[in-house]
C-alpha cells in the first residue's frame, strides 16, 4: 500500500485550526467549540460555566472515540480526564497531546498527587509532544511519565505561532519558555552587537 493512500485513509480529528496551513486544514476534522474564558465576578458562577464548558468538551471526545484514528489535543483539564477515561476502560482512540508545559508542585504532597494524576493521564495518552529532550527526563522525574510516551519535536510550531515564518539573513535566533532560558542574559550580552536578535517565546 502506498504511504498516500495510508496517509489519506487516517482520520484526525482537533481542537487545532491551524490559519495559513492548507494541507493540514484539508486532512483534519476539527472540533469547533473551545471552552470559554467567564469574566464574572461571582467566582461560583463563573466555576460553574467553566465546568459545563469543559463537560461540553470531553463529550465531543467522545463522540469522536469510534469515528476518528486519533484525536490531537493540548494538555488542558477536559482532555486530561478524557485521557484518564480512555486509561481505566480501554482505548478507543489514538490520543496526543501537545503543548506539555507542567511545573513542579511546590511540596511532596503536592508531587505525590501529581505523580499519581499523571500515571492515569499517561495510560490514555498514546504520546506526549515535548518542546526540548531535557523536558523528557525532567517529567520522568518529576512526574513519574514513561519516557517511552515521549517524543521531542523540535520547535513545533503551534497555532498561536502559525504566522511566524523563518527567513534566512545574519540574525541570532533564541526560543524556549522563560522558565528555563536566561533571556536577560541574552539580552545583555548581545545589547553592544550590531546584528538584530529574534527570540521565541
Amino acid at each position: 500500500m502506498k504511504i498516500n493512500s495510508i496517509y489519506n485513509s487516517i482520520r484526525i480529528i482537533t481542537t487545532y485550526k491551524i490559519y495559513g496551513c492548507d494541507m493540514w486544514n484539508r486532512n483534519v476534522n476539527f472540533i469547533n467549540f473551545v471552552p470559554r474564558k467567564f469574566k464574572f465576578k461571582n467566582t461560583i458562577l463563573r466555576k460553574l460555566l467553566s465546568i459545563k464548558d469543559e463537560f461540553t468538551l470531553i463529550s465531543y471526545f467522545f463522540l469522536a472515540r469510534r469515528k476518528y484514528h486519533i484525536l490531537l489535543t493540548n494538555s488542558v483539564r477536559a482532555a486530561n480526564l478524557f485521557a484518564i477515561f480512555q486509561g481505566v476502560f480501554g482505548k478507543k482512540i489514538h490520543h496526543v497531546m501537545l503543548n506539555c508545559l507542567w511545573r513542579t508542585p511546590p511540596n511532596n504532597l503536592l508531587k505525590f498527587i501529581k505523580r499519581i494524576y499523571f500515571k492515569l493521564i499517561s495510560k490514555g495518552v498514546d504520546k506526549f509532544i515535548v518542546f526540548s529532550s531535557s523536558e523528557i527526563n525532567d517529567y520522568h522525574n518529576v512526574f513519574n511519565i514513561p519516557k517511552t510516551k515521549m517524543t521531542f519535536v523540535p520547535m513545533y510550531v503551534t497555532p498561536f505561532a502559525a504566522k511566524f515564518k523563518p527567513v534566512e539573513g545574519d540574525y541570532i535566533f533564541s526560543a524556549g519558555h522563560p522558565d528555563n532560558r536566561d533571556f536577560p542574559s541574552l539580552l545583555e550580552a548581545v545589547k553592544d552587537l550590531n546584528i538584530p536578535v529574534k527570540i521565541a517565546t
